[in-house]
C-alpha cells in the first residue's frame, strides 16, 4: 500500500509460496532496533498481545477510528473518521475543527505558528488516546 499499485514485498512472497501467510505484525516500540517485522512465524507472546485491526483503505494503511479522547475528553464527534498507519513519521493530521479544539483548550501555552504548536519543554500536555 502507499502511492503505488505495486504490490510490496510481503505480498509478493505470499504470492509465489515463499511464506505460509500474507499477515504480519509491525512491533514500534522496540528500543533497540527499532520497528521490527514479523512475518511467516510471528511469535506467540506478539501474537497473544496483539491487537489486530482491519485495514479500511486500498491506498494507504488506513484504519477506522472509533473513539479518539484527549485528556479526559471525548473527542470523538470531531475527530476524522479514518488514521492513516505509518511507522515512519511521528506525525500524524487532523481536520481543522479538531485541531483548532486541541489548541484551544490544551495547548494554549504554545505558540501555534502556521498551525505548528512550537510548545514549552516540561508543560503537563494531555494524553491523547485512539481507539481503532
Amino acid at each position: 500500500m502507499g502511492f503505488t499499485t505495486t504490490p510490496n514485498f510481503l505480498d509478493i512472497a505470499y504470492s509465489n509460496n515463499l511464506i505460509s501467510s500474507p499477515v504480519f505484525a509491525l512491533a514500534l516500540t522496540d528500543p533497540i532496533n527499532q520497528s521490527i517485522i514479523y512475518y511467516n512465524e510471528i511469535p506467540p507472546e506478539i501474537v497473544n498481545e496483539t491487537f489486530f485491526v482491519p485495514v479500511v483503505g486500498n491506498v494507504y494503511w488506513q484504519v477506522q477510528i472509533i473513539g479518539l479522547t484527549v485528556g479526559n475528553i471525548d473527542m470523538t464527534s470531531i475527530s476524522a473518521t479514518i488514521a492513516i498507519i505509518d511507522s515512519g513519521t511521528s506525525y500524524f493530521y487532523l481536520n481543522s475543527n479538531l485541531f483548532n479544539s486541541i489548541i484551544t483548550n490544551f495547548f494554549s501555552m504554545c505558540n501555534n505558528n502556521v498551525n505548528t504548536p512550537i510548545c514549552p519543554c516540561g508543560s503537563n500536555y494531555p494524553t491523547f488516546s485512539f481507539m481503532f
